[in-house]
Protein backbone atom coordinates (compact mmCIF):
# COMPACT_ATOMS: atom_id res chain seq x y z
CA UNK A 1 0.00 0.00 0.00
CA UNK A 2 1.24 3.41 -0.92
CA UNK A 3 0.32 6.48 0.56
CA UNK A 4 0.64 10.37 0.02
CA UNK A 5 -0.47 12.45 3.42
CA UNK A 6 -0.34 16.29 3.46
CA UNK A 7 -0.93 18.55 5.86
CA UNK A 8 -1.79 22.26 5.23
CA UNK A 9 -3.72 23.84 8.23
CA UNK A 10 -1.09 25.57 10.05
CA UNK A 11 2.01 28.01 8.79
CA UNK A 12 4.14 24.70 9.16
CA UNK A 13 3.32 22.34 5.54
CA UNK A 14 4.19 18.66 5.74
CA UNK A 15 4.19 15.72 3.21
CA UNK A 16 5.09 12.33 3.38
CA UNK A 17 5.20 8.99 1.85
CA UNK A 18 4.46 5.93 2.92
CA UNK A 19 4.91 2.25 1.57
CA UNK A 20 3.98 -0.76 3.07
CA UNK A 21 3.22 0.88 6.14
CA UNK A 22 6.71 1.88 6.32
CA UNK A 23 7.87 5.90 6.11
CA UNK A 24 9.45 6.61 2.68
CA UNK A 25 9.89 10.27 2.52
CA UNK A 26 9.26 13.23 4.48
CA UNK A 27 9.65 16.99 4.07
CA UNK A 28 8.35 19.90 6.30
CA UNK A 29 8.89 23.63 5.35
CA UNK A 30 7.42 26.92 7.46
CA UNK A 31 5.90 29.35 5.01
CA UNK A 32 2.53 32.28 5.76
CA UNK A 33 2.57 30.90 2.01
CA UNK A 34 1.80 27.10 2.41
CA UNK A 35 -0.82 26.88 -0.42
CA UNK A 36 1.41 29.07 -3.10
CA UNK A 37 4.20 26.42 -2.31
CA UNK A 38 3.05 23.05 -1.84
CA UNK A 39 2.57 22.18 -5.18
CA UNK A 40 6.23 22.81 -5.80
CA UNK A 41 7.29 21.12 -2.83
CA UNK A 42 5.30 18.42 -3.67
CA UNK A 43 6.91 17.94 -7.21
CA UNK A 44 10.64 17.30 -5.40
CA UNK A 45 9.62 14.94 -3.36
CA UNK A 46 7.65 13.02 -5.96
CA UNK A 47 10.18 13.50 -8.28
CA UNK A 48 10.40 9.83 -8.60
CA UNK A 49 7.12 8.71 -7.72
CA UNK A 50 4.15 8.49 -10.48
CA UNK A 51 1.00 9.81 -8.85
CA UNK A 52 -0.97 6.92 -10.47
CA UNK A 53 0.68 4.65 -7.92
CA UNK A 54 -0.98 5.74 -4.83
CA UNK A 55 -3.30 4.07 -2.93
CA UNK A 56 -4.42 6.32 -0.60
CA UNK A 57 -4.33 10.55 -0.38
CA UNK A 58 -4.36 11.68 3.37
CA UNK A 59 -5.73 15.31 4.40
CA UNK A 60 -6.20 16.90 7.35
CA UNK A 61 -9.85 18.32 7.77
CA UNK A 62 -9.21 21.07 10.39
CA UNK A 63 -9.90 22.33 12.98
CA UNK A 64 -6.78 24.73 11.74
CA UNK A 65 -6.61 27.41 9.17
CA UNK A 66 -9.64 28.52 6.83
CA UNK A 67 -7.74 28.26 3.96
CA UNK A 68 -4.86 25.86 4.59
CA UNK A 69 -7.57 22.66 5.38
CA UNK A 70 -9.60 24.08 2.03
CA UNK A 71 -6.22 23.93 0.08
CA UNK A 72 -5.56 20.84 0.87
CA UNK A 73 -8.85 19.24 0.61
CA UNK A 74 -8.92 20.82 -3.19
CA UNK A 75 -5.44 19.93 -3.62
CA UNK A 76 -6.09 15.83 -3.18
CA UNK A 77 -9.13 16.05 -4.96
CA UNK A 78 -7.05 17.51 -7.71
CA UNK A 79 -4.26 14.00 -7.18
CA UNK A 80 -6.83 11.58 -6.93
CA UNK A 81 -8.05 12.46 -9.92
CA UNK A 82 -12.22 11.91 -8.94
CA UNK A 83 -11.29 8.53 -7.56
CA UNK A 84 -12.92 9.96 -3.80
CA UNK A 85 -12.33 6.35 -2.26
CA UNK A 86 -8.91 6.99 -2.36
CA UNK A 87 -9.22 10.03 0.01
CA UNK A 88 -8.93 9.26 3.77
CA UNK A 89 -9.80 12.29 6.60
CA UNK A 90 -8.20 12.66 9.49
CA UNK A 91 -8.70 15.71 12.18
CA UNK A 92 -5.88 17.76 13.78
CA UNK A 93 -6.01 15.61 17.03
CA UNK A 94 -6.07 12.19 15.90
CA UNK A 95 -2.17 11.85 14.49
CA UNK A 96 -1.55 13.25 17.98
CA UNK A 97 -3.98 10.79 20.06
CA UNK A 98 -2.44 7.67 17.96
CA UNK A 99 1.30 8.27 18.49
CA UNK A 100 0.43 8.41 22.70
CA UNK A 101 -2.34 5.97 22.52
CA UNK A 102 0.34 3.56 24.52
CA UNK A 103 0.65 6.31 27.08
CA UNK A 104 -1.35 5.50 30.77
CA UNK A 105 -2.56 9.84 30.14
CA UNK A 106 -5.54 11.46 28.83
CA UNK A 107 -4.79 13.46 25.70
CA UNK A 108 -6.10 17.01 25.16
CA UNK A 109 -5.11 18.65 21.69
CA UNK A 110 -5.92 22.45 21.74
CA UNK A 111 -6.53 24.47 18.44
CA UNK A 112 -7.27 28.30 18.58
CA UNK A 113 -10.78 29.01 17.46
CA UNK A 114 -10.11 33.06 18.26
CA UNK A 115 -12.69 35.25 19.54
CA UNK A 116 -11.43 34.00 23.28
CA UNK A 117 -12.11 30.24 22.48
CA UNK A 118 -10.39 27.32 21.67
CA UNK A 119 -11.00 24.02 20.13
CA UNK A 120 -10.37 21.28 22.14
CA UNK A 121 -11.03 17.42 22.08
CA UNK A 122 -9.68 14.66 24.77
CA UNK A 123 -8.65 10.70 24.54
CA UNK A 124 -7.53 8.39 26.41
CA UNK A 125 -5.21 5.89 25.08
CA UNK A 126 -6.73 4.11 21.74
CA UNK A 127 -10.80 5.32 22.74
CA UNK A 128 -10.63 7.43 19.22
CA UNK A 129 -10.30 4.17 17.52
CA UNK A 130 -13.57 3.01 18.79
CA UNK A 131 -15.51 5.93 18.97
CA UNK A 132 -15.64 8.92 16.96
CA UNK A 133 -13.61 11.85 18.23
CA UNK A 134 -15.50 15.01 19.86
CA UNK A 135 -13.88 18.28 18.71
CA UNK A 136 -15.67 21.15 21.07
CA UNK A 137 -14.92 24.71 21.37
CA UNK A 138 -14.85 26.81 24.83
CA UNK A 139 -13.12 29.53 27.03
CA UNK A 140 -9.40 28.18 28.22
CA UNK A 141 -10.60 29.12 31.77
CA UNK A 142 -13.22 26.32 31.43
CA UNK A 143 -11.05 23.87 29.26
CA UNK A 144 -8.34 23.56 32.07
CA UNK A 145 -11.26 23.10 34.89
CA UNK A 146 -11.41 20.02 32.96
CA UNK A 147 -8.00 18.81 33.53
CA UNK A 148 -7.97 16.91 36.56
CA UNK A 149 -5.07 14.91 36.91
CA UNK A 150 -2.20 14.19 34.72
CA UNK A 151 -2.89 15.39 30.67
CA UNK A 152 -0.83 15.81 27.88
CA UNK A 153 -1.27 18.80 26.03
CA UNK A 154 -0.69 18.75 22.42
CA UNK A 155 -1.69 21.27 19.39
CA UNK A 156 -1.18 24.49 17.57
CA UNK A 157 -3.01 25.89 20.32
CA UNK A 158 -0.13 25.64 22.89
CA UNK A 159 1.51 28.52 21.27
CA UNK A 160 -1.59 30.84 21.91
CA UNK A 161 -1.71 29.63 25.91
CA UNK A 162 -0.58 32.24 28.71
CA UNK A 163 1.88 31.24 30.60
CA UNK A 164 0.47 31.07 34.13
CA UNK A 165 -2.30 28.17 32.20
CA UNK A 166 1.00 26.06 31.27
CA UNK A 167 2.35 26.32 34.97
CA UNK A 168 -0.65 23.80 35.79
CA UNK A 169 1.21 20.91 37.68
CA UNK A 170 -1.68 18.60 35.88
CA UNK A 171 0.33 19.26 32.58
CA UNK A 172 2.70 17.13 30.70
CA UNK A 173 3.95 19.26 27.97
CA UNK A 174 5.64 17.36 24.80
CA UNK A 175 8.64 18.35 22.75
CA UNK A 176 7.58 20.95 20.51
CA UNK A 177 7.04 18.71 17.46
CA UNK A 178 3.77 17.89 18.97
CA UNK A 179 2.52 21.54 18.48
CA UNK A 180 2.02 21.34 14.68
CA UNK A 181 -0.49 18.64 12.98
CA UNK A 182 2.03 16.60 10.92
CA UNK A 183 1.74 14.61 7.96
CA UNK A 184 3.84 12.01 9.28
CA UNK A 185 1.44 11.76 12.20
CA UNK A 186 -1.43 11.76 9.95
CA UNK A 187 -0.31 9.20 7.54
CA UNK A 188 0.06 6.35 10.13
CA UNK A 189 -3.23 7.27 12.35
CA UNK A 190 -4.79 7.34 8.73
CA UNK A 191 -2.96 3.83 7.89
CA UNK A 192 -3.86 2.23 11.24
CA UNK A 193 -7.72 3.00 10.51
CA UNK A 194 -7.81 2.22 6.79
CA UNK A 195 -6.59 -1.72 8.32
CA UNK A 196 -8.96 -1.73 10.78
CA UNK A 197 -11.89 -0.88 8.08
CA UNK A 198 -12.58 2.23 9.57
CA UNK A 199 -13.71 4.53 6.80
CA UNK A 200 -12.64 7.80 6.38
CA UNK A 201 -15.15 10.83 7.62
CA UNK A 202 -16.81 13.05 4.94
CA UNK A 203 -14.76 15.26 3.44
CA UNK A 204 -16.01 18.13 5.26
CA UNK A 205 -13.52 20.99 6.36
CA UNK A 206 -13.83 21.84 10.42
CA UNK A 207 -12.61 25.11 10.48
CA UNK A 208 -10.50 26.88 13.32
CA UNK A 209 -10.12 30.19 11.64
Amino acid sequence: MKVLSIETTTKIGSIAVFENENLKKKFAWESDDIAGEITENLKNILKDEEISNFDYFVVSLGPGSWTGIRVGISFVKGLAAGERKKIYGVYTPEGFFNFFKEYDYKVCCLVNAYRGKFYYSFNYKDEFLHTPIKIKEDSLENIFKMIEKKTIIVGPGIADIPQDYLLNPDLIIPHLSFTFPDAVLNGIVAIEKIKRNIPSPPLEPFYGR
